[in-house]
């Protein structure tokens, strides 16, 4: 986002000078570094961003038309770069395999502002980014294979995976079933989310994801869940050191 930002800057400014009075001493000097541009220089970093946003034809034109239309355009085209190369970030990274079945959108989340604690907010954060320290995660690390991260706190063969701590670890059963009473109880019993467990692709976007549209029903589902994570991930930590 800082690029963006940066970018941004560079071609309002830009469009600034294509803009300026010629007898001023900035239109000027960019006109004859116009016309002797060198590569990595200033007027050389404008014209390959332009060409990386399909816009090379204006630099030599310079038919920008208003300035706040430029502003606006080059704001879409940044925006527009910015979404693809996240996309494709995404994608090539095996760690964020939960958080691309959710996130489709280069955006700010509600629940860095709806959840008050920091430490539930942070949990939150860890298991959307898999930047935690479950089995799946650190298997990774170790370069072990699949079938070797289970849980070993159900003593199963589970792999021990964000499904897994939300959904099905038997360690946390007992607050997994008060997140599910208090969201039942403080969404007006809209979602008895027990009888929905099956459907597994649904329960983790409804718990970390963004399918609910009521912004008030959204904040006391995230407050529940991050409570659930910070007491299961305090619970986890203990157990592991005995």
């Amino acid at each position: 986002m800082m690029a963006a930002r940066r970018d941004l800057a560079l071609l309002r400014w830009w469009g600034k000078l294509v803009k300026m009075d010629p007898n001023r001493l900035c239109s000027k000097v960019y006109r004859y570094r116009k016309a002797h541009i060198r590569d990595g220089s200033w007027c050389a970093q404008v014209r390959d961003l332009l060409a990386e946003l399909d816009l090379r034809e204006i630099w030599d034109t310079e038919e920008i038309g208003d300035l706040r239309k430029w502003s606006s355009k080059v704001s879409r085209e940044i925006a527009a770069r910015e979404r693809r190369n996240w996309v494709q970030r995404v994608s090539e990274k095996e760690k964020l395999r939960t958080y691309r079945l959710f996130k489709t959108e280069l955006r700010y989340e509600d629940y860095l502002d709806q959840v008050p604690v920091f430490k539930q907010r942070r949990e939150i954060s860890k298991l959307r980014c898999a930047t935690n320290d479950l089995a799946i995660e650190t298997g990774r690390w170790k370069k072990q294979p699949m079938n070797q991260r289970a849980c070993v706190l159900c003593f199963g063969e589970a792999i021990e995976d964000e499904f897994h701590i939300l959904l099905d670890c038997a360690a946390f059963k007992d607050l997994r079933m008060l997140m599910f009473r208090s969201i039942r109880r403080l969404t007006g019993n809209l979602y008895d989310v027990a009888q929905m467990i099956d459907d597994r692709w649904w329960m983790i976007d409804f718990l970390i994801g963004n399918c609910v549209l009521n912004v008030k029903f959204r904040e006391s589902i995230y407050r529940q869940v991050g409570k659930f994570l910070s007491r299961a991930m305090v619970r986890r930590r203990a157990w592991l050191e005995i």
